[in-house]
């Protein structure tokens, strides 16, 4: 209700204001002094008019709406009465903005207003000394009947009721407009709906003021404080977000546009989803090589956050490996190598990441050098030689090796040929493989090339009156030797078996060779001639006297003793005359004491033994016209050589301890010379 302040005879006009929605023709009721109005006053819809204003005008009027008498107006004074009116009951303001609280006060004509200032209800205290309030209040009216106050830069604590008071120079004469204004300082709120959102569904966020101020306002939505203008109902009260993805999570408020500055307290918008952009990693990152220690780690963007990882490694099935975020796999080996993943999961849902290929390096192992084709290597083949090893990364280089007596680099690459081979390459090899990690080198593969004889040669080498045959040949496998004799110009003689030596004696002289042959072909030495040289003339010579002369002593002997036996004459004359009239031939009988072989190997038996063998014995021809004297050698009187041939003359030696006195002479042949 408002009015205008007037004296006594004045006519004055009081309207009622309603701000309640109701009925297009409302009807009023007026109070004076809470008492309703006499048809005296003029009453026209929500005015009322008091015309010519005297002392039984004076006093406190208010309306109300018919229905609703039980929610009066604050009252109004009219003529010499003590009153304050405020333009508004209460305010809503927005939090930092400014605000004027209308007011207006009267009093009787006969004081004088000494005093103003707006105060609490509950401390009679000028606002404008208080601390709080220090340099924001200002008060705009005066001491007559303006008391009007503005309030800068509202704080939420500003909200409550205001007062004015105002102090005369009449004793008692104080008085403070109660009810005062009521002060609400716009706060907003943000509500959502629901609290708990899941990508995909829909999500509402309301802004909520805490006063109205009577006119819907326009509203700016911030997220996490940057304005949000990509959506359509971003100017209302409300903004719905649907469907809502996680990328939509974020703090949220809400501003009155024109009061930015003073959003409401953010809110946030937490949208949860299942495990996504799941991924595995491994450290270090780099070569991996046998023996190091590595970490797979399972990382993944999840609201609410992952509860569950589990590990897994691909071969030929899938084979669980643990159940945590990171999964260290010690001292790391070949067997390592493969595909992983892992899956993680939340109260939302799960997700597996991509494969990840773990490559562990080694050197090179199980290195092996073979040979193709397999079987007997023959000479004039070509074979090759492979090195084969297992390492990661592969093999970059094979270096061959050849060991005689000495290690020699033969060749590189994995394949070694050796065309038309020969027996040279006889021998050990091996291959030394080699990546980035290390080398290794192979065992020993023998290389053994069979081949045919060659370089047969045949050598003598003579022991007494032997002479022995050797034949040697370069081949493999090793001979086996057979001798031959040259017995004519076109034939040959076998003389021999598998044998490398052959032994000959006198009378084995002649050309001979040997054949060495073994599976893959056979090879003729050259010829070896073997020869046995005669006795020597003049050893015959010299053994035909010293026998003449042993046999004369020996006749003298002879013919002493049978003398001493006193043997008959006849007997002795016998043997004279038998000596002296025998055949003069040269040709004798084989003297000796022991039989005698055909050969020529006789070997003496026993040391006491005195073996003389003889070729010939050569005389010289006695005269024919004398007679042999039996008791003196004769002379020689050499006119003709004459031949005598024996065979052997032993001498046997007394065997030891026997009486060596006792005549061992015999007569063991007998003498006949060949008459001319």
């Amino acid at each position: 209700m408002s009015f205008t302040p007037v004296t006594e005879g004045q006519s004055v006009t009081l309207t009622c204001r309603s701000s309640c929605p109701g009925d297009t023709n409302p009807t009023y009721i007026w109070y004076h002094n809470r008492q309703p109005v006499t048809n005296q006053h003029t009453i026209n819809g929500n005015t009322l008019t008091v015309s010519s204003v005297s002392k039984r005008d004076a006093g406190r009027y208010s309306c109300a709406l018919r229905g609703h008498e039980g929610h009066p107006s604050p009252s109004v004074c009219v003529l010499n009465c003590w009153s304050v009116v405020y333009s508004h009951k209460s305010i809503c303001a927005v939090k930092g903005s400014s605000v004027d609280l209308g007011c207006s006060f009267s009093y009787p004509n006969n004081v004088i207003v000494t005093e103003t200032f707006w105060h609490k209800p509950e401390i009679m205290e000028d606002l404008s000394k208080k601390g709080e309030y220090a340099n924001r209040v200002k008060y705009l009216g005066n001491k007559d009947s303006d008391c009007a106050l503005r309030i800068e830069d509202l704080r939420e604590s500003d909200s409550g009721e205001y007062q004015f008071r105002f102090l005369t120079n009449d004793t008692g004469g104080k008085f403070s407009g109660s009810p005062g204004v009521t002060l609400s300082v716009l706060t907003l709120q943000v509500e959502m709906s629901p609290t708990t959102v899941t990508e995909g569904q829909s999500v509402t966020l309301t802004c909520k003021p805490t006063c109205d101020t009577g006119a819907e306002p326009i509203f700016v939505w911030y997220k996490n404080r940057l304005h949000v203008a990509n959506r359509p109902s971003t100017i209302y009260r409300t903004m719905t977000i649907n469907p809502v993805r996680n990328t939509d999570s974020g703090r949220y408020s809400c501003a009155v546009q024109g009061h930015e500055n003073h959003p409401s307290p953010a809110v946030a918008l937490n949208v949860q989803y299942p495990p996504k952009n799941t991924y595995a990693s491994i450290s270090p990152p780099g070569d991996i090589v046998e023996g190091d220690s590595v970490t797979l780690t399972c990382s993944s963007d999840a609201n609410p956050p992952v509860h569950n990882y589990t590990w897994y490694k691909i071969n030929n099935g899938v084979a669980t490996l643990g159940s945590r975020q990171n999964h260290t796999i010690n001292n790391i080996s070949s067997q390592d190598t493969g595909t992983y993943k892992c899956k993680a999961a939340n109260s939302v849902g799960f997700g597996y990441s991509r494969d990840l290929y773990v490559n562990v390096s080694y050197s090179p192992r199980n290195t092996s050098a073979s040979i193709s084709p397999s079987g007997d290597i023959v000479e004039g083949d070509s074979v090759t030689l492979t090195c084969s090893s297992d390492a990661n990364p592969p093999v970059h280089t094979y270096t061959w090796y050849k060991i005689n007596s000495s290690e020699t680099t033969i060749g590189s690459g994995q394949n070694h040929s050796i065309s038309n081979i020969s027996s040279e390459d006889t021998g050990q090899y091996y291959c030394k493989a080699k990546n980035s990690v290390g080398y290794s080198d192979s065992v020993m593969l023998y290389v053994n090339v069979f081949y045919s004889p060659k370089k047969t040669l045949s050598g003598k080498f003579s022991e007494g009156h032997s002479v022995t045959l050797t034949c040697d040949s370069d081949a493999n496998p090793p001979v086996q030797t057979t001798w031959y004799k040259k017995t004519g110009a076109d034939s040959v003689h076998e003389v021999s078996g598998n044998s490398r030596t052959l032994t000959l004696v006198s009378g084995d002289g002649g050309l001979y060779y040997c054949v060495a042959h073994n599976q893959y072909g056979s090879h003729n030495s050259s010829d070896i001639e073997v020869t046995f040289p005669g006795v020597p003339v003049g050893l015959f010579a010299a053994v035909g006297i010293a026998l003449l002369m042993a046999l004369t002593v020996l006749i003298v002997l002879v013919f002493v003793c049978r003398t001493r036996r006193q043997t008959s004459t006849k007997d002795t004359g016998r043997i004279v005359n038998d000596v002296q009239q025998a055949d003069s031939g040269p040709i004798y009988d084989d003297i000796a004491t022991v039989p005698m072989t055909s050969d020529l190997k006789q070997r003496v038996v026993s040391g006491d033994e005195d073996d003389v063998q003889y070729a010939s014995v050569q005389f010289k021809a006695k005269n024919k016209d004398k007679a042999p004297d039996s008791t003196a050698p004769q002379p020689h009187v050499q006119e003709k050589e004459e031949d005598v041939e024996y065979a052997s003359v032993n001498i046997c030696r007394p065997p030891s301890g026997e009486n060596q006195g006792e005549d061992y002479s015999a007569i063991y042949s007998t003498v006949k010379k060949r008459q001319n």
